[in-house]
């Protein structure tokens, strides 16, 4: 049993120690935080089984059942939709996107937090981590650039 704990330890170290502070949400729940690499895949049925099932735009997904979607409305109709897996990955659609994508650059998140057009005309995520020992921990971001690329994962300052 010590084995294998110190061998999950060593290997969530060498996981965690390559990924600068600033790249992706990372909080205090060490053995699942663990950052990704960027992927535009379907949710998995590994994930479908310990979620809940979200619909939007006729796709099937499957969130954190503690979790909330967030829905980007623009004029009163909802144009992009993000949610958080058990497995802490963040998911999004949007009409004809042919289903849910991961989100760019490995982040992972406990909830979503809001999604809005930012004061720049681009569409934002911003996403909650919880530390494990309960409370309020920080609150991290992203967003989709004129060309239609997303933007690595920011923590917003005192959070």
């Amino acid at each position: 049993m010590l084995v294998g704990l110190a061998t999950l330890a060593t290997g969530l170290s060498l996981v965690l120690g390559a990924v600068p502070a600033t790249a992706s949400p990372v909080s205090a729940r060490s053995e699942r935080a663990v950052a990704g690499s960027a992927s535009s895949s379907s949710l998995t049925p590994s994930e479908a089984a310990s979620g809940c099932a979200v619909y939007r735009f006729n796709y099937l997904g499957y969130m954190a059942c503690d979790s909330s979607p967030c829905d980007l409305k623009i004029n009163g109709t909802v144009v992009e939709s993000w949610v958080v897996a058990d497995s802490r990955r963040i998911w999004h659609a949007w009409q004809g996107s042919g289903g849910w994508k991961e989100m760019p650059n490995g982040g992972r998140a406990d909830d979503t937090w809001k999604c809005y057009i930012n004061g720049r005309g681009q569409r934002q995520i911003e996403v909650a981590v919880y530390p494990l020992s309960g409370g309020f921990g920080s609150v991290w971001y992203s967003a989709r650039d004129s060309a239609g690329t997303w933007w690595g994962w920011y923590r917003y300052p005192g959070t």
